[in-house]
């Protein structure tokens, strides 16, 4: 799948992360994009504004602008290095509230924050 994926990609077949399950795995379909041949960047955007192009709904979600909401997250780690600091998740912005990621995590029954990956602790 990763080929087909990277083979639609060269062909200009936009793609769109999806979230069939509870989201958690998201942060996986995105590191199999890049191993397609995705950048980091073009991952992260089959979440955010590719699919707010195809609703139409571009002009006000998708990407941090004035005017857009805001529904944004701030994680412990450069996510255009490695797309796995996605699962460091520090703080979210979510319809003007401002939430603690620790919090977050306790309140799901998570354990705590997901270990730094190997290319993590090289950067």
């Amino acid at each position: 799948m990763v080929g087909l994926v990277g083979k639609l990609h060269q062909a200009g077949v936009r793609i769109v992360a999806g979230t069939d399950g509870h989201g958690l795995e998201l942060v996986r379909e995105l590191e199999l994009y890049e191993q397609a041949g995705l950048t980091n960047g073009e991952a992260l955007q089959t979440a955010t504004i590719v699919p707010a192009r195809m609703t139409g709904m571009d002009d006000r979600t998708g990407s941090i602008a004035p005017g857009k909401t805001a529904d944004i997250i701030l994680v412990d780690g450069d996510v255009s290095q490695d797309l796995g600091n996605l699962r460091h998740v520090e703080t979210v912005f979510l319809d003007g509230y401002c939430l603690d990621g620790a919090a977050l995590r306790q309140a799901s029954g998570l354990s705590g924050m997901p270990e730094m990956t190997a290319d993590s602790l090289r950067r």
